[in-house]
């Protein structure tokens, strides 16, 4: 019971700053890739109708989202908390982002 309580108050171990550096930095590169998804669907979307987002962006769209598989190696080797977190935010994003790619 007593170690316990003493795993429970100890803090976190402080992230080093190159791996804050790698984090921010893969962050960015998500954040630009995903900008691109979302540019080009709404564009062929406004310009051409939905028929034509997902032969045009599929391929990369499943090569950004594919990236998206390192948040779970993150989680493995401990630069990131919850591995629970990204399981869920991963199954909720990629029906989501299915239902919007599959051609009608």
């Amino acid at each position: 019971m007593a170690s316990n309580t003493a795993a429970a108050k100890r803090p976190l171990k402080q992230a080093s700053t190159a791996n804050k550096a790698y984090l921010i930095f893969y962050n960015f590169i998500s954040a630009v890739l995903w900008s691109v998804v979302l540019g080009r669907t709404a564009m062929l979307v406004s310009a051409y109708g939905p028929e034509y987002v997902y032969p045009n962006t599929g391929q990369y769209t499943k090569w950004t989202q594919t990236l998206a598989g390192l948040e779970v190696l993150h989680s493995l080797l401990g630069m990131i908390l919850l591995l629970l977190d990204i399981v869920v935010y991963i199954n909720i994003k990629c029906p989501l982002q299915a239902s919007f790619a599959l051609p009608l």
